[in-house]
């Protein structure tokens, strides 16, 4: 069997290490996940739009690290 090397943030270049932390604490030996990061694009398009006629993006949304967090929690039952 072969060994696990781990997988790093500069093997995804969209999530840290310390997000794949959180993914590889709430697993169990011996399982695997796959960790999917994606970006609305198009979100990025609408904000162009918007500035290139004068508008102003006045609300930029993260999903807070704590939120995350607790979503992960209560997912796994920690």
């Amino acid at each position: 069997m072969a060994t696990p090397t781990g997988l790093t943030a500069a093997d995804i270049d969209l999530v840290s290490d310390a997000d794949l932390d959180v993914v590889r604490a709430s697993m169990e030996p011996g399982t695997t996940a796959v960790v999917l990061v994606f970006e609305e694009t198009w979100a990025a398009s609408l904000a162009a739009a918007v500035r290139a006629v004068d508008g102003e993006v006045a609300l930029h949304v993260q999903v807070p690290r704590d939120s995350v967090d607790a979503a992960v929690a209560a997912a796994t039952g920690a």
